[in-house]
Formats: C-alpha cells, sequence, structure tokens
C-alpha cells in the first residue's frame, strides 16, 4: 500500500520550514500511537503543477495568475507511506493481508490527515485510501474544496463518458 500526500511548502526561492515540521510531528504521532510502520516513508519535493488535477495544482479552486512569482515558483512536499504485504504463498488465508490492509487505512492513512490538516494537505486523489467509519463524504468535500466545481465538473463528465463502471 502507498499513501501519498503533498502541500505547499513555500517557493523555490524561500522555502518554508513546514516539510520538516510535518515529517516531525508525523513520526512523533506514530510514536506516541504506536503505530506499526515498518516501511520507508518517503520524502521529497516538485514544482507546482498548471496540470487542473494535480495535487500539487497552483491553478485549482483558486484565481490564478500565469505570471505571478508564487504559481511559477511554488514549491511542494510529497510525503508517500508505504506499507508491504506479505505474498499470498506466505498467508494462505488472506488473514495477515486483510489486517494489515485495514491497519493502514484505520491507522495510518488517518493519522496522516490529522497530522497535515494544519499543513493543506491533499491526497494524491488517485490514491485515497478512506478508513471504515471514517465519513466518505468528508473526504470527499475535501476534493472537491481543493479542486474547485470547474475542475470536478470536467473530470465527472469525462468519467461519465469514458468509465464503463461509473
Amino acid at each position: 500500500w502507498v499513501y501519498e500526500v503533498c502541500f505547499p511548502v513555500g517557493t523555490y526561492g524561500m522555502p518554508n520550514e513546514k516539510s520538516m515540521s510535518f515529517m516531525e510531528e508525523l513520526l512523533k504521532e506514530i510514536e506516541s500511537n504506536n503505530v506499526p510502520a515498518p516501511a520507508p516513508i518517503e520524502q521529497r519535493w516538485t514544482s507546482g503543477s498548471k496540470s487542473p488535477l494535480s495535487p500539487a495544482s497552483v491553478i485549482t479552486g483558486k484565481d490564478y495568475c500565469e505570471s505571478s512569482y508564487e504559481a511559477n515558483n511554488a514549491l511542494f512536499s510529497w510525503v508517500g507511506v508505504i506499507m508491504y504485504l506479505p505474498s499470498e504463498d506466505l498467508d494462505p488465508t488472506g488473514y495477515r493481508r486483510d489486517f494489515i490492509t485495514e491497519s493502514f487505512k484505520d491507522q495510518y492513512c488517518k493519522l496522516v490527515r490529522k497530522v497535515g490538516n494544519k499543513y493543506g494537505l491533499m491526497c494524491h486523489w488517485a490514491k485515497l485510501e478512506i478508513p471504515n467509519g471514517e465519513d466518505e463524504e468528508v473526504i470527499a468535500q475535501s476534493v472537491r474544496d481543493r479542486f474547485g466545481p470547474r475542475v470536478c465538473e470536467v473530470y465527472n463528465k469525462a468519467r461519465d463518458m469514458y468509465d464503463p463502471k461509473r
């Protein structure tokens, strides 16, 4: 399993401390909540994107001036939390795989969102994991708020047209 998120951390010319603060808080929460995190947590940085569906988009849901310094030099921190599963031949009943999957969704992903709320964290929408018991509508609304009504409408029209399982 991979849960990948990103959030703005200033500009190339003026990065802020948010990327390191987020990681320190996340590790502290993992330890204090005894969340088993045996796999790596990766962190990398990219520029902002002009793609409206990118979690690092600098144009979604807001007014955008293409010539603005902030938009052209936006810096985003990406954090990927990874949880490996045992192979099926080592887990013939599937119990361990199911337990790890549920723990990842119910504990790890929820914890990342909790820590990331104050950082403007956005999950990669194609890797969004919704834990059991968490209000799906709250998470769906956060995606709509981030991308804005125009982008969501265009995306849903394309999905209606091309997704046979929609």
